[in-house]
């Protein structure tokens, strides 16, 4: 159902919540939580709404917002289809403001964690989208995250379990907001009360 912040969310019993989110995360095999379960449309409306709510997101953006789709492997048809989709998403979404703050992206390919680090900095990205494909890479992408203050959104739920910030999963049919906290705060983010009741709390 929606609720008073535009985002779609589900009612759970608290008692069966954290079996749910042990179960995602941990039980089910890697290759059911790989695929994006979330049509990419979905998904980037809902992750701009939930930016509204970070309380440093000014601070950390500046003038504006850049967002950096990155991805490892455009030539696998899987993985290119889900950055050809999360382009199209972002670029159907440009006129969004967030806290008064326009919205702009870039496509990045990760290489290195240096060429990654510099490329955010010259480019003042603050916030990146991981599309599929970077499982192998999450460990590198995340400690220059969490250096240069750059909050992660994650195509695949799995990719929280490495220290990725944000991401959904669909729950009895509806779009849950899934949140790990300690990394969030690492890169830099204070989301508010007001989403973090609507948030499933995971740690890395």
């Amino acid at each position: 159902m929606s609720n008073n912040y535009g985002i779609l969310t589900v009612k759970m019993n608290p008692r069966l919540s954290p079996l749910i989110v042990a179960f995602l995360l941990l039980l089910l095999p890697a290759s059911t939580l790989a695929r994006v379960s979330i049509p990419e449309d979905k998904q980037i409306p809902v992750f701009l709404k939930i930016l509204a709510y970070d309380r440093n997101l000014n601070q950390r953006a500046g003038d504006k917002i850049h967002i950096g789709v990155i991805y490892s492997d455009r030539d696998d048809p899987e993985f290119g289809e889900n950055l050809s989709k999360v382009i199209d998403a972002l670029s159907e979404n440009l006129n969004a403001e967030i806290r008064g703050l326009p919205m702009t992206f870039s496509v990045l390919k990760f290489n290195t964690p240096e060429e990654f680090a510099r490329r955010l900095k010259e480019r003042e990205i603050n916030i990146v989208y991981l599309t599929c494909g970077l499982r192998e890479n999450l460990p590198d992408i995340v400690a220059v995250t969490r250096h240069l203050k750059v909050l992660t959104l994650a195509a695949e739920i799995i990719y929280l379990k490495s220290g990725v910030a944000l991401g959904l999963h669909p729950i009895r049919g509806r779009p849950k907001i899934f949140i790990n906290l300690k990394a969030s705060r690492q890169e830099g983010a204070r989301f508010s009360a007001n989403i973090l009741k609507l948030c499933e709390i995971v740690g890395d």
